[in-house]
């Protein structure tokens, strides 16, 4: 597989949040032109990471991903870990992520503010890390969150939405 470019066409279709981001960036493309020439810069960052970071997919990763419901809270306030819950193929320990530090997100919405008037009035920018992805066993392995496999995915979405329905995880179902 190759990295994605800035032209190629957005394929989100299944899962929300992707389907979210999908939906808001073309939004901003059709309405750029109504913004009195101003420069529009949409940032395609992938997961954001960092110290005071939270949000689901690395809350999960540190096993940090607790829900609202009264189970949840009681984990957080014990510091429990959750583990990570994959299906036993091992295509599911080898899916790769690619993460971009909020500091290094920060720097370059800087450099854009900084910038004089861009050639062209929409600019779209993949933001990734520098080096290789991590596949989901490494960033178990560094983080050091358990991972527990369980025979099927049917079988991992069915408890994760358990575990949602009940508010012990802040995990989406359909992630």
């Amino acid at each position: 597989k190759r990295p994605a470019r800035e032209n190629d066409e957005l394929k989100a279709h299944t899962r929300t949040y992707a389907v979210h981001k999908k939906e808001a960036e073309l939004a901003v493309q059709a309405r750029f032109n109504d913004l009195g020439g101003c420069d529009v810069y949409i940032l395609r960052p992938h997961i954001f990471a960092g110290a005071a970071v939270h949000n689901y997919m690395i809350d999960c990763i540190r096993g940090t991903a607790y829900g609202p419901g009264r189970i949840g809270r009681m984990l957080a306030r014990r510091k429990s870990k959750l583990p990570i819950i994959l299906p036993m193929r091992r295509q599911y320990l080898e899916h790769k992520l690619q993460f971009a530090h909020v500091d290094d997100v920060a720097r370059l919405i800087a450099w854009i503010l900084g910038r004089g008037k861009a050639s062209d009035p929409l600019t779209i920018l993949n933001v990734a890390s520098r080096g290789d992805s991590l596949t989901v066993a490494q960033c178990a392995e560094i983080i050091g969150t358990p991972l527990r496999r369980l025979p099927t995915a049917n079988i991992c979405r069915a408890l994760i939405n358990m575990m949602w329905n009940m508010g012990v995880t802040s995990i989406p179902p359909d992630s």
